[in-house]
């Protein structure tokens, strides 16, 4: 391959790196709208009930709380293409499955909302920072796939979430059984025993 083309396609992946950060960055950006409007939506079977009422009461304040608990369920399909930074290995991929099997009972609550909100801001900070890493080294001649994984982890944007974090998520995923749901040789890595 010439140095040319090498030079065009190492443009093409800086080019989907930045467009994925900007799709992360707005992403967190709607998440932290949606958590302001479920502001009213407080949670529980109660409000689960009050919103299944809502589409037959239109204008009251039990329709707003059906369209928040619709907008709540779309805010994972919303997630899930937009946040995982490629190429950025295995913890990454780890991260995200715990977040996103969490969503829905996070999205139940207040305080879930609210670290929803804080951990897509996480994901969408470590595109960014993904995205000007990659463009460094891509414009320095020295991007490998290798040597980007090396410089996302020395950025210290191996890990988003911390032990602590992964418990809250755990705590939260639907669970079949009982104790923790994630894996013994995970829980050590991360930790949790």
């Amino acid at each position: 391959m010439g140095q040319k083309t090498v030079a065009v396609e190492r443009a093409k992946v800086q080019v989907a790196s930045e467009t994925a950060a900007e799709s992360a960055l707005a992403v967190a950006g709607d998440v932290r709208a949606i958590v302001d409007a479920l502001k009213l939506y407080k949670g529980g079977k109660l409000d689960e009930f009050k919103a299944s009422l809502g589409s037959y009461f239109p204008d009251t304040s039990l329709a707003k709380m059906s369209s928040a608990a619709d907008f709540a369920n779309a805010l994972r399909a919303k997630i899930a293409p937009t946040l995982r930074v490629q190429s950025s290995g295995a913890t990454s991929d780890f991260e995200m499955k715990q977040f996103m099997a969490a969503i829905p009972s996070l999205a139940q609550y207040p305080e879930g909302r609210e670290l929803l909100a804080t951990y897509t801001q996480r994901f969408a900070d470590r595109a960014v920072a993904a995205a000007d890493i990659k463009a460094k080294m891509i414009e320095d001649g020295t991007y490998s796939l290798k040597a980007f994984q090396t410089e996302l982890k020395n950025a210290g944007y191996e890990r988003i979430l911390t032990p602590e974090d992964l418990q809250k998520l755990n705590t939260a995923k639907p669970s079949t059984g009982t104790g923790s749901t994630l894996p013994p040789d995970v829980r050590r890595r991360y930790g949790l025993q």
